[in-house]
């Protein structure tokens, strides 16, 4: 179980809980089809937003296998929310989560995906205890391929994995993250290289039809 003492804070950024008074933030981006054509919603209108923005709010603590802490990223210097993270515990058993993050196009390319991203990771290995932590994004998306493969997972051992977009051949990858020793400090863990990707943890989708009915659905954002 995890109920983190907030905020968060990195170097430059607040991780805190979404609050009633941020749906003008949020709609701001989720509203966007430049942002949302790599998600899976979208472009929201304005009750999408605030339907959104309730689930949010609701996501405040990991405390069983499918909880979601999402938390508003708020830009320290501005004090402006602009983007938003997740942390998902998918499996018990397993050990296993997921993050993500979705990031105003206003302020990409500044690091803060990845600075966000970092604290996640800590989070889900040092304090929520996880052995692996899966990313999954769109291929086409090459800003979030490069957050994965770069410094949010440094010191991390990383294996890729290619699913099935509706109607567009292999195009989403996902890129599972754990610690280079295996597993957190203490922690008994298997011996010789990183196992592969788990199928049954992955969001796969086939051409011509829905989810695999073994995969585990991505929370709605």
């Amino acid at each position: 179980m995890l109920v983190p003492d907030l905020p968060l804070r990195t170097d430059r950024l607040d991780l805190r809980l979404f609050t009633a008074d941020d749906f003008a933030a949020l709609h701001g981006y989720q509203s966007r089809a430049d942002v949302t054509r790599y998600l899976y919603f979208g472009p929201n209108d304005e009750a999408a937003s605030r339907e959104a923005l309730t689930r949010k709010r609701a996501r405040v603590a990991l405390r069983a296998e499918g909880d979601v802490l999402n938390l508003a990223l708020v830009l320290r210097e501005t004090g402006a929310v602009i983007g938003d993270v997740l942390l998902i515990w998918t499996s018990v058993a397993h050990r296993q989560g997921e993050i993500g993050y979705v990031l105003h196009p206003d302020h990409a390319g500044h690091g803060y995906a990845t600075e966000a991203a970092r604290e996640m990771l800590r989070l889900g290995f040092d304090e929520l205890g996880l052995h692996r932590i899966v990313g999954r994004l769109d291929a086409r998306n090459t800003a979030s391929r490069g957050c994965w493969s770069g410094s949010a997972c440094a010191g991390r051992r990383i294996c890729g994995r290619t699913s099935w977009s509706r109607g567009s051949g292999p195009t989403r990858r996902c890129t599972p993250c754990w610690p280079a020793s295996g597993g957190p400090a203490g922690a008994e863990t298997p011996p010789g290289p990183a196992p592969p990707c788990a199928p049954g943890r992955m969001f796969l989708l086939s051409r011509g039809g829905g989810p695999s009915a073994r995969c585990r659905r991505r929370p709605r954002a």
